[in-house]
């Protein structure tokens, strides 16, 4: 055994000392010694020898204390685990140096370099090299770097430094950084023989075939990383637009919520300050029932919102009110509700109108205007108890929606017109009734005094009645001499139109329509009873459709200024005096030429008939002789084409 345990004669801490050599360098106190006097030296029973249990290096271990801080290694241990037998500390510290060493297999010219360093710097040199190897084992490279970098700063031909400072780049060979290693491996040859090179190129061509499977795996994980890192930018992103909009969000609702709030109060002191003339009571749904109004000099109502009923006469004797406006939500208008408000003007009603009772608007007799809310639909299905429940037959015309009714068309979802809908309107100018609607209530056009023309699906109340009368819609009683006073005398023309079902002209449908000139029929009519258009005066204009069979007699007497007149050729029989007293009748065109003619025509101004083209020329002269003989032997009949 070349090494023992010593004292260290100037600092006389215990030291391993190289017996084979005389003299040598404390690695306490830096300080050299004489071998023989370091071994001279009393060693006191506390200090043994002992092995780092970190870097494994040998140490001088202090029994009486429980740790200690390894002077190679510079790391804590506890001295129970240090001490071992001396033989086995020694033959660590014999082969610590020769283990590295041959790890790195071609440094023989730096042995050669630290053998040529003075004897007792050896010991240090190899000390360090020995705890930069430990460090490099730890991974502590930074602290592994200072000790090589310090090797070649001594001595700049150190390969034990350079290829140390390789390892430290590579991370003992586990990475590859290419400009310092190359610099370094560079170097390396530089300083070394010919051998050597050799040995330090197959070194490093291994690592070459490494590095560039260390790049290629770089180059993947960055590329992975890359794409990891924009990944979590994005769900960054993700997750802060999803918090942004949660608070956003949450702002939002916050404002609406206040906003609401704001509202609500502003509401209900609007209310409160609107309610304010009236007596009234909540109702269970937070609705208003008005019971009466307490401000008798109040001239308008306006804005009552969310009031759903007011009571039967709340409003009447308001002698200064002016105009109302009811709110929507109100389904009724009760009796007397407006009862002797004499200076009210102007009303409007709302959409949700179902019914307005008896006399709610009696004794309102200046009222000028009248709008609904709604459509005229919904207008078309209000239910008016009788002529004072209706304010715009009081203002002889309507406002639906802000626009006046001029040009009234019912719309096809309705069925029925119901009494005192449109009574009084003198607005109205034309009026055009679907065939959709299948009953017509009396009264439903009573005194509409402007109407030029109307058109209508059928003649009386409905298809089914009775009772065929023209002017009952206007009031007319149940008798034709009602049409003198009821029909107005401002309608000019009369439409009958029906697709789908046959139409019944009866007896004095339209008798002393006095004023109409024009009437077109335009449905399945195959009979025109007796005096159906009799005396109408004025009618110059009559157009009936390819469906009539038989004229009864008189259906046309007294038609003083109709001057022509077409025949269908679905004309079978017209009978005797069908034309009676028809003054002004000169042309007649007969589209059925065998149409049967009971009785004399001779009466009838008649100067041409029209017949259609006859290839026979027999049956031609048949006809003629006979129509000459039922008229007059100087009437001319002409044949047409396509007629």
């Amino acid at each position: 055994m070349e090494k023992k345990l010593g004292l260290c004669p100037n600092c006389k801490e215990g030291i391993i000392v190289n017996i084979t050599k005389k003299a040598g360098l404390c690695p306490k106190c830096s300080e050299p010694y004489v071998v023989s006097d370091a071994l001279e030296q009393e060693i006191p029973s506390s200090i043994k020898l002992g092995t780092c249990p970190n870097c494994n290096e040998g140490i001088i271990v202090n029994i009486t204390k429980k740790a200690g801080l390894c002077p190679k290694c510079s790391e804590p241990y506890v001295v129970s685990d240090a001490i071992i037998e001396e033989k086995e500390v020694l033959n660590k510290e014999e082969n610590l140096d020769d283990d590295f060493l041959g790890d790195l297999n071609f440094i023989s010219q730096g042995l050669d370099v630290l053998t040529e360093l003075e004897e007792e710097k050896e010991e240090e040199y190899r000390r360090k090299l020995s705890l930069a190897k430990s460090l490099l084992f730890r991974e502590k490279y930074n602290e592994a770097l200072k000790i090589y970098e310090g090797l070649i700063e001594e001595n700049p031909n150190d390969l034990n430094g350079y290829m140390g400072i390789i390892r430290v780049h590579t991370k003992n060979y586990s990475i590859y950084e290419d400009e310092k290693i190359n610099e370094t491996i560079n170097t390396l040859k530089f300083i070394s023989i010919k051998e050597e090179v050799a040995k330090i190129d197959k070194e490093y061509f291994g690592y070459i075939g490494k590095r560039k499977k260390y790049f290629y795996d770089k180059k993947l994980r960055l590329e992975k990383e890359k794409e990891e890192e924009l990944r979590k930018k994005r769900e960054e992103e993700r997750v802060r637009q999803e918090q942004l909009a949660i608070q956003r969000a949450y702002e939002e609702k916050k404002r609406q919520e206040q906003e609401e709030e704001r509202k609500r109060i502003e509401k209900e002191n609007y209310i409160k300050e609107k309610m304010k003339p009236f007596e009234y009571i909540v109702n269970a749904d937070g609705s208003f029932t008005i019971i009466k109004c307490i401000d008798k000099e109040i001239m308008v109502i306006d804005n009552i919102e969310n009031v759903k009923y007011i009571k039967e006469g709340a409003f009447n004797d308001l002698q200064y009110l002016e105009k109302v406006v009811l709110p929507e939500g109100m389904e009724t208008i009760e009796k007397n509700l407006f009862e002797n408000c004499r200076k009210l003007k102007t009303v409007y009603l709302p959409s949700t109108l179902t019914h307005i009772h008896q006399d709610a608007f009696i004794k309102c007799y200046v009222i000028n205007k009248v709008n609904f809310n709604g459509d005229l639909s919904s207008w078309c299905k209000i239910r008016f108890d009788n002529y004072f429940s209706n304010p715009a037959a009081i203002a002889k015309e309507l406002f639906i929606q802000g626009e006046k009714l001029v040009d009234l068309v019912i719309p096809s979802i309705i069925k029925e017109i119901g009494r005192f809908t449109f009574q009084s309107n003198n607005g109205l100018e034309s009026v055009v009734i679907s065939d959709t609607v299948t009953l017509i209530c009396e009264d439903s056009f009573k005194f509409c005094n402007n109407i030029k023309k109307i058109t209508i699906p059928f003649v009386g109340f409905s298809l089914i009645s009775f009772n065929k009368y023209f002017g009952m819609i206007f009031g007319a009683e149940d008798d034709f001499d009602g049409h003198l006073d009821f029909v107005p005398k401002s309608l000019k023309e009369i439409v009958i139109k029906n697709k789908d079902n046959e139409i019944k002209i009866a007896e004095f449908s339209f008798h002393y329509c006095i004023h109409v000139e024009k009437i077109e029929i335009n449905a399945k009519v195959k009979k025109i009873e007796s005096q159906a258009f009799g005396s109408c005066s004025k009618l110059k204009n009559i157009v009936l459709p390819d469906s009539i069979e038989e004229i009864c007699s008189d259906a046309f007497k007294n038609c003083g200024l109709l001057e022509e007149i077409v025949l269908p050729k679905s004309l079978r029989k017209i009978d005797d005096k069908a034309f009676r007293e028809c003054s002004n009748l000169k042309t007649i065109t007969l589209l059925n030429p065998k149409t049967q003619l009971i009785g004399s025509y001779s009466e009838l101004p008649v100067e041409t008939i029209y017949l259609p083209k006859v290839s026979n020329v027999n049956e031609y002269e048949t006809i003629c002789n006979l129509l000459k003989q039922k008229f007059n032997p100087e009437v001319k009949i002409i044949q047409k084409e396509n007629l």
